[in-house]
């Protein structure tokens, strides 16, 4: 008894510690307001401000807190402006919106008066910050176009129109920036006559790597297997294919199990019965895991008919494998062999079917020659 009443004691002691360390812990609106935690004050009073039941103190709490953050969020917004970093003035947008949320939630509240509240005027600070981000991607732009006049670099203009769409988010309406758009993808677009070749020994299955070759056009490329009045031709060779088996374990072990043999007819008071004869069998199993993988090599070659070079190489390596066991009874009852352990009859012969596995690897070989083509 003495024992349940000193954990009931314990109990309240900790329980009285964590109520006191939660008092401590949990400051009033006030005082947050004087440390200059003004978020902890809005969001501790954002509920009653909805409801319109902020009392005459929670409101001033509340508006002196709303215009604390505005007058902080100023700084900050400063001090990105200030920067001569572009990911500061990035900063600066994504903290403008946010403020921008902030001040048409807490205006919005009935309460709220807006002659209380000295408001950010965001159309302003979005004017500055666009100025300079505009100012610096439309730079970027010119300095794209100039190496492009310089080298006459199809992928140049991609760049130039990533620019261009950046500028749309600061658009200022000097420029047309849809045309400057089409233009690019105009100059920037590249044409490919694509070969298939095969330089394997696979005849069988190559039809696998062929077919799974499935290159689509877009904005930026185009594809062609007949034409060769193309920018770009585009050699896609089947190199090899190496299959390759091994075995990795090879051991003999041994199973018993107890099996039913039949049965004795028991008579008791309750009537006759059958019980079941038992026999202890063992069985002798050879068990050869063996190890099948088979490595596809493709290369890519392109060649600019308008430069007269090799603008790109590379080879791709494909690997699939494939692990089976087989076991063969060597002596003794094979009902000792567990169910799902099936014996092989057939002698200890390799009658592997590689077809199976030399299809993934040639598919799996094609899709990734089509992913690096369609970003070369």
């Amino acid at each position: 008894m003495s024992i349940i009443i000193e954990k009931k004691q314990v109990f309240l002691l900790l329980l009285s510690f964590i109520m006191l360390l939660l008092l401590f812990n949990c400051k009033s609106p006030k005082d947050l307001l004087k440390k200059g935690d003004y978020a902890k004050v809005l969001n501790s009073l954002d509920s009653k401000a909805k409801k319109k039941k902020l009392s005459t103190q929670e409101k001033d709490l509340f508006v002196k807190a709303f215009n604390g953050y505005l007058n902080q969020s100023k700084k900050d917004l400063e001090l990105y402006l200030q920067s001569q970093k572009v990911q500061d003035w990035k900063k600066g947008v994504e903290n403008l919106n946010k403020i921008s949320t902030k001040q048409e939630e807490y205006l919005a509240y009935p309460q709220i008066l807006d002659k209380d509240v000295t408001a950010i005027d965001i159309d302003r600070w979005f004017v500055a910050f666009s100025e300079k981000l505009y100012a610096h991607h439309w730079s970027n732009y010119l300095d794209i176009t100039a190496e492009y006049k310089k080298t006459g670099e199809r992928l140049l203009m991609r760049d130039a129109y990533k620019e261009l769409y950046y500028l749309s988010d600061y658009d200022n309406g000097n420029v047309d920036l849809d045309s400057l758009s089409g233009i690019c993808l105009e100059l920037g677009h590249r044409s490919f006559y694509v070969e298939l070749r095969n330089n394997s020994l696979e005849h069988f299955n190559y039809s696998y790597f062929e077919n799974d070759i499935n290159l689509h056009d877009d904005d930026w490329n185009s594809y062609d297997f007949r034409n060769r009045n193309v920018d770009f031709e585009l050699i896609l060779s089947l190199e090899s294919v190496y299959p390759n088996e091994f075995i990795r374990n090879d051991g003999v072990r041994i199973y018993r199990e107890r099996i039913i043999v039949g049965y004795n007819n028991v008579a008791d008071s309750t009537g006759t019965r059958q019980e079941p004869i038992y026999e202890e069998v063992e069985a002798q199993v050879r068990e050869i895991e063996y190890v099948y993988n088979v490595e596809v090599i493709a290369s890519i070659e392109m060649y600019s008919r308008e430069e007269g070079r090799n603008r790109y190489s590379r080879r791709i390596s494909e690997r699939e494998e494939e692990i089976e066991t087989r076991a063969y009874l060597l002596s003794g009852d094979n009902r000792a062999v567990p169910p799902g352990l099936a014996l092989d009859s057939g002698g200890q012969f390799n009658n592997y079917n590689w077809d199976y596995i030399i299809r993934d690897a040639l598919r799996e070989l094609a899709r990734e020659v089509t992913f690096v083509v369609e970003r070369i």
